[in-house]
């Protein structure tokens, strides 16, 4: 019998025959084997979206791509529905303005009133107006003259009170900026063509 360190004697000899009928092997729980590591994928921007974030994602880079085009189809498109744009601006009115007594007021007058200006057209009936005063003689031309010294000029005449009260109407649709209707403007024009018959 062999001797434990502390000099105890065990008996092992009944081991043996107890080995035989205990049998524990089947009691092993078998360790499942490990699946292999999966390979570390490079994880980008869009992989780490849950589902909704990436329909979000989506749709706000179609709008994007859709506001582009139209942006870029209105650039391009012609203005064919929109308002007509006058030839005759305020820069090309001052250009007829330099040497009114030859300059031909109908045709922008007509493009003014074709575009809407209304506020232009005024202007240009104005300018009418006092090409009619130039060529009758009533007053002097020069291209610096002010209006005041144009009425200056009339002062004492028939036509005085009506040319102060068309420079009072110009200036105040001109200068003021005034917002005319297509029936305003027709009211004024008929003024300035009661004035001119009278010249």
């Amino acid at each position: 019998m062999p001797r434990s360190p502390s000099g105890i004697r065990l008996d092992t000899s009944g081991f043996d025959s107890l080995r035989a009928v205990l049998d524990y092997s089947t009691d092993l729980v078998e360790k499942p084997d490990k699946p292999a590591p999966a390979k570390e994928e490079s994880s980008g921007f869009f992989e780490g979206l849950n589902a909704a974030a990436k329909v979000f994602f989506i749709l706000f880079l179609i709008g994007l791509i859709v506001l582009f085009i139209w942006i870029i189809a209105e650039q391009f498109s012609k203005p064919s529905d929109k308002k007509v744009t006058t030839l005759f601006d305020e820069a090309h009115v001052d250009q007829l303005e330099e040497n009114l007594p030859e300059a031909d007021l109908l045709s922008p007058l007509e493009q003014a009133l074709a575009a809407g200006d209304y506020n232009l057209a005024v202007r240009l009936l104005f300018l009418s107006y006092l090409k009619e005063l130039i060529l009758k003689g009533r007053i002097e031309w020069r291209q610096d003259k002010t209006n005041g010294e144009y009425l200056s000029e009339l002062r004492g005449t028939d036509n005085f009170d009506e040319f102060a009260r068309l420079t009072l109407v110009f200036e105040r649709v001109w200068y003021g900026k005034a917002t005319l209707s297509r029936a305003q403007y027709d009211q004024i024009a008929q003024q300035f063509k009661i004035a001119t018959s009278r010249i």
